[in-house]
């Protein structure tokens, strides 16, 4: 994870040791909880209005009521650089 000046920005990648990682953050007065597997990322709002962030290089918006948002396909892709 990375805080640039336009927000947040993700491209998770995790030890080949592991099978998933699970953590939340505090953003905007927004909660995220992340979860990080090895092809797979799911994202879930998990107390706030909405949030933008960007994974990948592609933007991602969650908003209250909202399921999950899920980011599949992920071990070839490259961290976005800016």
């Amino acid at each position: 994870m990375r805080l640039y000046n336009d927000g947040l920005h993700f491209a998770p990648k995790l030890p080949k040791a592991w099978e998933s990682c699970t953590f939340n953050i505090n953003y905007n007065n927004a909660v995220i909880r992340i979860r990080a597997e090895k092809d797979t990322i799911h994202f879930t709002l998990i107390d706030g209005e909405s949030i933008h962030f960007t994974v990948y290089g592609e933007d991602v918006k969650l908003s209250k009521g909202d399921n999950e948002t899920i980011i599949r396909n992920i071990k070839n892709r490259k961290e976005y650089k800016k």
